[in-house]
């Protein structure tokens, strides 16, 4: 697999924390 798994994971992570924060109505731009 050309991604590291550790990448997906901080991707991921940011992107959980990041709706999580500011709520489920945001969504993220870039996928």
């Amino acid at each position: 697999m050309l991604i590291p798994s550790a990448l997906v994971v901080a991707i991921v992570a940011i992107v959980w924390f990041a709706t999580r924060r500011n709520g489920p109505a945001v969504t993220p731009k870039t996928v």
